[in-house]
């Protein structure tokens, strides 16, 4: 079943599970065979072996892999003022 924001029942499950283990997600969008995760801003990256279990949780049918969308991730302010500086 869909709902008005376009995300369907798996994917609200897949939300939960993700926030369940550390990951805040915005958005869950299918590409394919393709579940991209696209987490809230601020969140921070949960530890790889988090990851790998949320992957494993997925239960959709025609899902072969599951990635982050890393761009949504901010790191403009960890890196502030550490390139140059000396």
């Amino acid at each position: 079943m869909v709902n008005k924001t376009g995300q369907n029942e798996g994917h609200r499950a897949i939300a939960r599970q993700c926030r369940h283990r550390g990951l805040q997600v915005e958005r869950v969008e299918r590409k394919g065979t393709v579940l991209v995760l696209h987490p809230e801003p601020g969140t921070t990256l949960p530890e790889a072996s988090e990851l790998t279990q949320i992957a494993g949780e997925v239960e959709i049918p025609g899902i072969r892999y599951v990635t982050v969308d890393l761009a949504a991730f901010a790191t403009q302010d960890r890196y502030q003022g550490e390139v140059g500086d000396e």
